[in-house]
């Protein structure tokens, strides 16, 4: 505190001690001030009383203040006088010119003015606090202009105007000011209180929703910025929060610019690009991606470094080796030309590299000694003594050793049990076997090694092994007749030459007429001939060869048959002719019971037409297996259907057994020539209509097996697009006997039942049934000639019951009540149990539903028509309305409500704002009745959930769960009360979807995301609508198991 004399003294006494007192979170300022009276004694004692408490506080170092000190030095200095009043005038000069903007700032400026401190220090002092008092003082009524702060707190901010402040308690007010500010921001924030200015507040919620939709920022930029917004209160500092927010958006889109234009290659960018998409918005991600790709581009130009050393000539070849060698120890890692990287672990990937680097470094700092080898050279002394011609330890066990000989091997099994030695740089493969010694004892396999990854380089060696057991005892067993043991001799193509035309083709075009029966001779050879010659019959040398090495020739082996040479006078053609035409009449008059031949020649025209011989009747066999199939053809000569002969159209064939297989054709051949029918011959070797046929459907010694549909009630159709009572009645239309008229007049809603579905077959004596029928889908889907798969009709049996609408489920204890009508059970016996008795209703007539109609949730009416199987003229409808109830898909009941469940999504939610800023999180956890008011899944007008046709109230779905997370916010995750068909009881199926929520009160809680994840098959957390994290359990398509070898790794 300072005291100075005036010519007119006044003093202000400001009390030592400025209280805060804190009123219903209000900070209240008091400030004790104490102004004079005009009594200079008065005056004159208080400031002596004054000086001598300073100079106790001063530890009576200085009696003086140092302005006072200072002033007493310059009265004592005229000149010093003179320039610290100059001093003054300037400093006055400059607080004058100070731009301030509050009333109260000029106040205290003008009283610094009037008694203005004559030390530097203070004046600097000032002016800087001035300037920050002004400042603050401007944000805080701007603060109270802009936002509807409470009465005490708006009273103390008009208050500040009537204090009086000076140059000793400036930086005391400042700091009260300071809090004032804090707390008004804390008010604003806890009533989230608005700006009264409405387009700040729309600018605000736009940054926001940017914010929270941006794909280019990370989830820790996101909440960086939303909780800057959230202390957003003027428009300098969203506009700081929107440039804060552009430079993020800045620095991906550069990222990305870099991305694109760095040196990898395109197959490594998708894929790094792909894992981008995947994991942008993680914290660090992109930070460590950076990274990974300063380290490729080093690595890219390390590697076309090294690419420069090993094609130079004047290289070192031990140091090439050296570099090969490396590069083929981190081929796992990257490949010599970066177009595959190891990227799934980041870490990993930039370790490896920066040790391959190293590596790199190491080699060239190496002093090689001078070599005149080359690098095959090498690669051979380096390799040859690690491969050994010795079977791995696993197949020893098996005691192979007591069977195999010198020649049991080829080169598949050859690698299976010595090709074994490959190490993480070396590729050893066996390329090829000889046997050698006396007796073929010895097996000597040749070996050609790689380094993986290198294909330039390759050195071959040889590796033997000796057995006990040789190939020679095998090899002299080997005995050959004639040519025809060992080969098919195609005499016909060989006769249809004459001698000058065989002479005349090439070596290649003469072989083609011996093809091997077998691919091996003996027990470890085969064979090839050579010297083929022909001139009465044919003559060869057989080649007995193991592997590609001869072992033994057999010199001029002849054929069984001689050669007929085609006569001169005889065309080629005319000669085929003949052949073909005699084969064709073989088969169609079962000369040689050659239905082989028919079979192996039989095509199939179109792959992608998958009609089968089930999808056709016997009575349409002619028509759809010519369109099926392409019949076998010589030259000229194309088999074709001659005819049929429909034993069983209806498949009553096998009614008396007990079920029908199928109906039955006897198809019956014969020939086209140029595509036109032949006429069938009257005389000669073959001579009048052939009646050798094949038979399809019912078994026998020459048919194809059950394989023929029979008539279905499908395979009549409506004259319109659905059945109508007008299919049975009308011109055209024939009567049906009295007796089945009369039973069918008698049909009421006891001859129906629900055709079940297995639901869980525990054994086929434990099946559990299930219904699997939903009536609203089946007429959306005009399905009506898809009823008779659900509803059967049979004999009379009471279903009556209640009818359950008003059910959420409907109990598997009501799957036999399907009517509530009054009527009587009908007891004809329209299904008898006896499969003999055809007169029956059902065997003779098919059914059809028409009319078809929803009654209230779960009934349906319909009307049904009757066809005769046997003559399909023949209808009668008795046009009685049936209806039915309780009509329930148990698979649906089962199992949409948890789909139901897991497919929720946020738009999914009805959120009620209001009800969750009541309360935080944790109250909520354990006041789930009351989230569920707050929270609700949305639903139609009869406040039901709807899939797929199938509805759940509203009130099965609730919030079963609830975990805080941030200041106002949380993860929910729900259930459904659903219903367990099998067990025939209710159930709770819990969600694996969390929801992350906003709104809550305010409560300080961290969720560790991960932690959310449970172990179901599919577990997610949707943050928001482009922020959804999935862990799956993915179980491999067979295709994917499915590996290719690469050699380069």
């Amino acid at each position: 505190m300072k005291v100075q004399n005036r010519k007119r003294k006044f003093i202000i006494i400001l009390s030592t001690v400025t209280s805060i007192l804190a009123v219903g979170g209000v900070i209240a300022l008091a400030t004790t001030l104490t102004t004079k009276k005009n009594d200079d004694n008065k005056e004159h004692d208080q400031n002596i009383n004054l000086k001598k408490e300073k100079q106790n506080t001063n530890n009576n170092t200085s009696s003086e203040s140092p302005k006072d000190d200072a002033k007493q030095k310059t009265n004592k200095n005229p000149e010093t006088k003179k320039q610290v009043n100059a001093q003054i005038s300037e400093y006055v000069k400059q607080i004058q010119n100070l731009k301030v903007n509050n009333d109260l700032t000029k106040k205290i400026i003008d009283n610094e003015i009037n008694n203005p401190t004559d030390n530097t220090t203070q004046q600097t002092e000032f002016i800087n606090e001035i300037k920050e008092f002004d400042n603050k003082l401007s944000f805080l009524k701007k603060l109270n202009s802009q936002y509807s702060l409470g009465s005490e707190i708006q009273n103390q901010i008009e208050n500040l105007d009537f204090q009086k402040i000076t140059h000793d308690n400036i930086t005391q007010s400042k700091e009260n000011i300071e809090k004032l500010f804090a707390t008004s921001k804390t008010f604003i924030k806890n009533n989230k209180i608005a700006s009264n200015d409405n387009a700040f507040n729309n600018l605000k919620n736009d940054l926001h929703t940017k914010i929270n939709e941006s794909g280019k920022i990370t989830n820790k930029q996101k909440t960086e910025l939303n909780n800057k917004l959230v202390d957003t209160l003027f428009q300098e500092d969203l506009n700081q929060t929107q440039f804060n927010f552009q430079q993020y958006e800045n620095k991906y889109e550069q990222f990305q610019n870099n991305f694109s234009n760095s040196l990898i290659e395109n197959s490594i960018k998708k894929d790094l690009q792909l894992s981008l998409n995947i994991n942008k918005n993680k914290d660090n991600y992109r930070d460590k991606l950076e990274e990974l790709l300063d380290t490729i581009n080093t690595l890219k130009t390390k590697l076309d470094l090294v690419d420069n050393e090993l094609n130079s000539p004047s290289t070192n070849n031990l140091k090439k080796y050296d570099l090969y060698v490396l590069k083929s120890q981190y081929r796992n890692i990257f490949d010599t030309k970066l177009e595959k990287l190891h990227i799934l672990d980041f870490k990993e990937t930039i370790n490896k590299i920066t040790e391959f680097n190293n590596k790199i470094d190491e080699i060239n700092a190496h002093n090689y000694e001078s070599t005149n080898k080359d690098l095959n050279l090498i690669l051979l002394e380096k390799t040859k003594d690690i491969f050994k011609l010795e079977e791995y330890q696993g197949a020893k066990k098996y005691n192979f050793e007591e069977y195999e000989t010198s020649g049991s091997f080829n080169l598949k099994s050859a690698k299976l049990f010595f090709d074994y030695q490959d190490t993480d740089v070396y590729d050893f493969e066996i390329i090829n076997l000889e046997l050698k010694g006396n007796n073929l004892e010895t097996l000597e396999a040749t070996i050609q090694v790689k380094i993986k990854g290198v294909d330039s380089l390759v050195a071959t060696f040889k590796k033997q092994k000796t057995f006990a057991k040789t190939a020679k005892d095998d090899l002299e067993t080997i005995k050959i007749s004639d040519l025809d043991q060992i080969y098919d001799i195609n005499y016909e193509l060989i006769n249809s030459y004459t001698k000058q035309e065989w002479q005349n083709l090439s070596q290649e075009e003469k072989n083609k007429v011996l093809t091997p029966k077998n691919s091996k001779i003996g027990k470890y050879f085969n064979q090839t001939f050579s010297n083929l010659n022909i001139d009465t019959n044919i003559s060869a040398n057989i080649d007995i060869k193991y592997i590609n090495q001869i072992v033994k020739t057999i010199q001029n082996v002849h054929s069984k048959n001689n050669i007929t040479w085609r006569a001169d006078n005889l065309t080629k053609e005319e000669y085929w002719d003949k052949i073909n035409l005699e084969k064709i009449y073989e088969f169609l008059y079962n000369q040689s019971d050659n239905r082989n031949w028919f079979f192996e020649n039989l095509t199939i025209k179109n792959l992608d037409d998958f009609t089968t011989h089930s999808d056709i009747l016997a009575s349409q066999a002619k028509e759809y297996l010519n369109k099926i199939y392409n019949f076998p053809k010589l030259g000229k000569y194309e088999i074709i259907i001659d005819e049929i002969e429909v034993e069983d159209n209806y498949g009553e064939h096998l009614i008396k057994n007990g079920a029908r297989f199928g109906g039955i054709v006897h198809i019956y051949f014969w020939y086209k020539k140029d595509g036109v029918k032949a006429s069938y011959p009257q005389s000669g070797k073959y001579k009048g209509t052939p009646r050798f046929g094949i038979y399809l459907g019912f078994k026998t010694a020459k048919n194809i097996g059950y394989s023929l549909g029979y008539l279905n009630y499908e395979d009549i159709k409506p004259k319109a697009k659905h059945f109508t009572a007008e299919d049975f009645s009308g011109t055209g239309i024939k009567s049906v006997d009295e007796k089945y008229k009369q039973q069918i007049d008698r049909i009421n809603e006891s001859n129906f039942s629900f055709i079940f579905a297995e639901g869980k077959v525990n054994d086929r004596q434990h099946v559990e049934d299930y219904r699997s029928i939903n009536v609203k889908s089946l007429i959306e889907q005009e399905a009506f000639n898809k009823l008779n798969y659900f509803i059967k009709i049979g004999n009379g049996v009471n279903r009556k019951g209640v009818n359950h609408d008003a059910d959420i489920f409907l109990s598997r204890d009501y799957k036999n009540t399907i009517y509530d009508v009054n009527i009587d059970v009908n007891n004809d016996v329209i299904a008898p149990a006896d499969r003999d008795n055809q007169t029956s209703l059902l065997e003779n007539f098919f059914y059809y539903f028409y009319d078809v109609k929803q009654e209230g949730k779960r009934g349906m009416s319909f009307k049904v028509g009757w066809i005769n199987r046997f003559d399909n003229s023949k209808r009668y409808t008795a046009n009685k309305t049936y209806h039915l109830i309780n009509i329930v898909n148990d698979y649906e009941q089962a199992l949409y409500p948890e789909v139901m469940l897991n497919n929720l999504t946020l738009n999914d939610l009805n959120i009620n704002t209001d009800l969750l800023q009541a309360h935080n999180a944790t109250y909520f956890k354990t006041h789930l009745d009351e989230i569920n008011q707050a929270i609700k899944v949305k639903a139609n007008h009869k406040n039901n959930v709807v899939y797929k046709n199938f509805e759940l109230p509203i009130t099965n779905f609730k919030v079963s769960e609830i975990i805080a997370d941030g200041s106002n916010a949380a993860y929910i995750k729900f259930s459904v009360d659903g219903y367990e068909p099998i067990e025939n009881k209710n159930v709770v199926f819990n969600s694996h979807t969390w929801f992350r929520i906003e709104g809550f009160n305010t409560q300080d809680a961290v969720v560790n995301e991960k932690q959310l994840f449970d172990d179901s098959n599919l577990s997610v957390i949707i943050n928001d609508e482009n922020n959804i994290q999935r862990k799956r359990v993915i179980e491999p398509y067979w295709r994917d198991l499915m590996w290719n070898y690469d050699e380069k790794t």
